[in-house]
């Protein structure tokens, strides 16, 4: 199931994985049998390494971080290990993590008709079943405000996130997204308050007595639109962005893909300019590689 978590960050994260994250996330959602995924990472300050290994069934093995471009024990920065007990659907009913120190987490999977719920040592989060975050309600800095969300039937689709405030410094906002027939975003609309904007002219009268008149000048708002498309693999492949006041800003991603039609290479353009070079290499268990060198921006 490919949608707008395949863009560019997405892999970065769940190459990250922590006990926190969705469930899909211990597991990956690629074509072909997939038997270890590594990107290299180029950062201003150096570079990292990202490994995981799955099992024969999709399921992640290990997730490692190395410090450098090298897979080298020595470098190794970060390291866990998954294993998984499923109930009597095959489904996943519990997680344990251990990392490279062989301390331990567990996390305990729960399953309702419309969401599952992760339980873990700070507590339960819970998800829809194609791995949003499910809440209705939610509160900010200690109910110094709150996200109120709405769902639709099959708790699926995110229709809208409104947050509310008392505090005078703090922007109240509401989010409303769209959906296509693959369930794909390709409308996300920012609604927020709308200031008009005046020029102050000072004025002198016949008796010479200074006057102001205030002369109006714009409308000013943060309200924006964003609209998605995606190509045939489900990968979105454009964000077009319009602010209130007209201005757009487009980013584009251009894909390289494998025999498998997964992909190796990614590039991300802002108004046409590229930005970053991303690309892994996927090792699959018929011994068949597919890989595309990091290009340096």
């Amino acid at each position: 199931m490919n949608n707008i978590k395949n863009k560019i960050l997405v892999l970065f994260t769940i190459l990250s994985i922590s006990a926190s994250a969705q469930l899909n996330n211990y597991c990956h959602d690629m074509n072909g049998n997939v038997k270890q995924i590594v990107v290299r990472e180029y950062y201003y300050s150096g570079s990292r390494v990202f490994v995981n290994q799955f099992n024969k069934k999709g399921f992640l093995k290990t997730a490692q971080i190395y410090n450098g471009l090298e897979i080298i024990k020595d470098s190794l920065k970060y390291e866990s290990k998954y294993k998984y007990t499923f109930d009597s659907k095959d489904r996943i009913s519990k997680i344990v993590d251990v990392d490279r120190d062989h301390n331990k987490e567990k996390i305990i999977v729960k399953y309702n008709a419309k969401y599952y719920s992760l339980k873990e040592e700070y507590g339960t989060k819970r998800f829809t079943n194609n791995h949003q975050r499910y809440k209705t309600k939610f509160s900010i800095e200690m109910g110094m405000g709150y996200e109120y969300c709405k769902w639709n039937k099959d708790k699926t689709q995110l229709l809208q996130m409104r947050f509310e405030t008392d505090e005078e410094d703090w922007e109240e906002y509401t989010y409303n997204y769209s959906y296509n027939k693959k369930n794909q975003l390709v409308l996300e609309e920012y609604k927020a308050k709308v200031d008009t904007v005046f020029d102050i002219e000072f004025i002198q009268d016949s008796l010479g007595n200074i006057i102001t008149h205030h002369i109006f000048k714009a409308t000013e708002s943060n309200s924006f639109n964003t609209t998605y498309k995606y190509d045939d693999y489900g990968n979105c492949i454009e964000e077009k962005k319009i602010h209130h006041n007209g201005c757009i800003a487009l980013t584009t991603y251009k894909y390289e893909y494998d025999q498998y039609n997964n992909w190796v290479k990614i590039d991300r353009f802002v108004d046409g300019e590229i930005k970053e070079s991303n690309a892994r290499e996927i090792i699959y268990y018929d011994k068949k590689r597919f890989w595309t060198l990091l290009k340096i921006i």
